[in-house]
């Protein structure tokens, strides 16, 4: 688990049907192009809302509107693939795999394996900490991680449906249906130490996490 310090953007609206996207797009920037130049290609979807193809290649399975993505450290890709319920990861190879969500929306399954927990709809993910991929989930009232190493859910909060607990430590304190967050390591030695950055939209708030640091 962390060590967590004392704790201290806006809500995206679900996509009208004839503008969903099923597919994960990517521009890639050469290190010569000139500027404003770049090429796009399809990293996952087939273009249609589906959910298939966990071991295979990304660019030829079925997603359902994926909402965010976010690149770790090593080159490896996660998103949401929002409407199936999931978190998926496409490595370098481009093979792609659920790593969280039993594909029934809800907010069950803090504690236990990630794959056999229920996610709702996530708009943000972050995978700047190495060993795990935080997400804020609106429908849980927490911010939540998947544990790379430990295939573990880990819930972060209370889940009460409020904004409270300034200048307490994250276990005792709340969100209101959090949907942003952004993670920045922060050097401290022997450790990294890292603040989060969450949006809690529904009260108007964006708040902080000081002091996180892994272990």
């Amino acid at each position: 688990m962390f060590s967590p310090g004392s704790a201290d953007i806006c809500r995206m609206p679900l996509y009208p049907r004839h503008l969903i996207p099923f597919q994960l797009t990517v521009i890639l920037l050469s290190a010569t192009a000139a500027y404003g130049q770049g090429i796009i290609t399809t990293l996952a979807g087939a273009g249609s809302c589906t959910y298939s193809g966990d071991g295979g290649l990304a660019s030829t399975v079925g997603v359902c509107v994926p909402t965010n993505a976010a690149v770790d450290g090593f080159g490896n890709i996660y998103f949401a693939d929002s409407h199936n319920f999931r978190i998926r990861k496409i490595s370098t190879n481009g093979v792609i795999t659920t790593i969280a969500g039993n594909g029934i929306r809800g907010s069950s399954g803090d504690g236990g394996p990630a794959l056999s927990a229920s996610i709702g709809y996530v708009y943000q993910l972050d995978a700047t900490i190495s060993s795990r991929v935080f997400f804020a989930d609106p429908e849980a009232h927490k911010l939540r991680a998947v544990n790379l190493s430990t295939g573990v859910m880990e819930g972060y909060g209370t889940g009460d449906p409020v904004s409270a607990g300034d200048g307490g430590m994250i276990t005792t304190a709340s969100f209101r249906s959090p949907t942003g967050i952004a993670i920045y390591p922060r050097f401290q030695a022997p450790n990294v130490g890292y603040e989060f950055y969450v949006s809690d939209p529904i009260d108007n708030l964006v708040r902080k996490i000081d002091g996180f640091t892994e272990s």
